[in-house]
């Protein structure tokens, strides 16, 4: 088992793929804050100019050229899959871009970060909490996919020693992730600053959120521990925020100190709405992701950090709305 742990004369190194998405972006500035050296992978050699680091290298080029990934991925410590195509093109370019990545982890000896969600576990009893051990089971085309992307990685640790680690979280909030569920959600009127919330499904039924630059500094600190501390395969489970949609706009109400505008968005409109937005297609299948209570342990996370004498780092839901830019006070 190698260690991430590094000499004083040898710099820790990271390549992230997806680093103008809301994923790519904040686990590269954990990393950078971690003292790592990082290249990020861009299509547009406009996004160089949006942000700059002394230990961050920006390379144009395309997660699918297998010749590239190939190269960048050569003496990298960790390589993050931080993508996040539409959901049309998972089952697409999201596998075929997996499997790119995790062949050149294969040959570099790189360990794979993988983001997980919980689509994978619609059909779990509400009172089950879920953990790295919680048994699958998919509902719907997306959750397939992405266990299907899952398993794939294990496969390969099987077979020719892929290293990865999957840090499991639920719906992201971040202010470099506009296309997160509330960004879409919740707004704000730039002149009286009233705000208004559109809610989906059960607004009664707790949900699982996780801020973005709370999950980044979270498996950061994971890849800072010792070596028999961590396997080659590994599963973390972030709880992140438990909040429904009432509890949002109370939260909401409290903020302000105005009454929050409150409206209800169902899935046959969202289905109508994705005719004419290829973005929106296969959004409404998630339903019941909103329609019932699904939450997630993350016992064995603060474990591994203890050794560190560090504590999981969740940010308050009013700092988070803050944070992320989905309201002004």
């Amino acid at each position: 088992m190698k260690s991430l742990t590094h000499s004083n004369n040898k710099h820790k190194t990271a390549l992230v793929l997806g680093f103008t998405g809301g994923v790519g972006f904040e686990v590269a500035k954990a990393l950078l804050a971690d003292s790592y050296h990082v290249t990020a992978l861009i299509r547009d050699p406009t996004q160089k100019t949006k942000f700059s680091h002394p230990n961050l290298i920006y390379q144009i080029g395309n997660a699918q050229d297998e010749t590239l990934i190939n190269r960048l991925t050569q003496n990298k410590d960790v390589v993050l899959y931080g993508i996040n195509y539409n959901y049309v093109d998972w089952a697409t370019l999201g596998v075929q871009t997996l499997e790119i990545t995790a062949q050149a982890c294969i040959k570099s000896g790189s360990r794979l970060l993988f983001p997980g969600n919980i689509y994978g576990f619609a059909g779990t009893d509400e009172s089950t909490t879920i953990n790295e051990n919680t048994s699958i089971k998919p509902t719907f085309e997306l959750g397939e996919i992405r266990i299907n992307m899952e398993n794939r990685l294990e496969v390969l640790h099987k077979q020719f020693g892929l290293k990865y680690l999957i840090f499991r979280a639920g719906n992201y909030i971040g202010e470099f992730a506009p296309s997160t569920w509330l960004a879409f959600l919740i707004k704000q009127n730039e002149k009286n600053k009233q705000v208004s919330l559109t809610t989906l499904g059960d607004i009664n039924k707790t949900i699982s959120w996780n801020y973005l630059p709370d999950l980044a500094y979270n498996l950061v600190q994971i890849l800072n521990s010792k070596a028999e501390d961590l396997n080659d395969n590994e599963v973390f489970c972030f709880e992140g925020l438990r909040y429904s949609f009432t509890d949002i706009k109370n939260t909401l109400q409290k903020m302000t100190k105005q009454k929050v505008k409150q409206k209800k968005l169902s899935f046959v409109m969202i289905s109508i709405l994705s005719i004419f937005m290829r973005k929106l297609r296969k959004t409404s299948s998630t339903r019941s992701l909103f329609e019932k209570t699904l939450l997630i342990d993350q016992t064995k996370l603060i474990k591994v950090l203890a050794k560190q004498n560090i504590k999981v780092k969740q940010t308050n839901i009013e700092q988070v709305f803050i944070g992320a830019g989905l309201i002004r006070i």
